[in-house]
């Protein structure tokens, strides 16, 4: 969990430009595998994301960028020392299955009344896979690890709502805008390798639980938008 706090916040610092944002959100994302990566993962991710959004004088539109990262397994498992000239030696490894997400996103408001507004939007971008291992008991026989497996290229059509706390709460002294974030979206994702093992499985090699397939998701999100004028 350490890795995907700290990836979290190297991407927040990389999306902060210099012209201000009109939209900042952060978003609890839920995740549905599709096809054949659902059939080789055991869980459904869940993860974070912040967003940042610009507009032009248009404000039917706007353009922005999103980082968000998931997990879909965090195990614990047996590990035999094949590699290591160690047969029929066993350590217990915990390893936690994650994917980053990097996305330009253009937004379409159709619908804007007192209290919510209504977006359409496509997304084009990259899911980077990669696992960290750790042993579970001292030893000098096998080295931690932290892998990246594979990139995926996606897109992505969705919609979703933004709800204005402060009009459905009637605080009228509450100027700046503050959003409840709700949205649904459908990703398609490209061939990507990527792992994971199931808990109590015991494995022969670092290879053992590696896939490769299409990585299609669709990505359900709450979350909370800071507007500004």
């Amino acid at each position: 969990m350490r890795y995907l706090l700290a990836t979290l916040a190297v991407m927040s610092m990389n999306g902060v430009v210099a012209q201000t944002p009109k939209v900042i959100g952060l978003n609890f994302n839920s995740f549905g595998a599709v096809k054949h990566f659902r059939d080789n993962i055991t869980r459904n991710p869940l993860g974070v994301s912040i967003n940042f959004f610009w507009a032009p004088e248009d404000k039917k539109f706007q353009y922005g960028l999103e980082y968000g990262i998931a997990m879909y397994s965090a195990k614990e498992y047996d590990y035999e020392l094949l590699a290591e000239g160690r047969p029929g030696t066993f350590i217990p490894v915990y390893e936690e299955d994650c994917f980053m997400k990097y996305h330009l996103v253009g937004r379409y408001l159709p619908f804007g009344y007192k209290t919510i507004t209504t977006y359409i939007e496509a997304r084009v971008g990259l899911t980077t896979f990669f696992s960290s291992r750790t042993a579970q008991t001292e030893t000098h026989l096998y080295d931690d690890s932290f892998d990246f497996h594979g990139t995926a290229f996606n897109t992505a059509l969705g919609v979703g709502a933004l709800l204005d706390i402060g009009q459905i709460i009637k605080n009228e002294a509450w100027s700046t805008p503050f959003y409840l974030d709700i949205g649904a979206t459908f990703n398609s994702g490209s061939r990507s390798d990527y792992r994971n093992m199931d808990e109590g499985e015991v494995a022969s090699s670092l290879e053992h639980g590696n896939y490769r397939s299409v990585t299609h998701t669709t990505n359900y999100k709450v979350g909370l938008a800071l507007g500004f004028n």
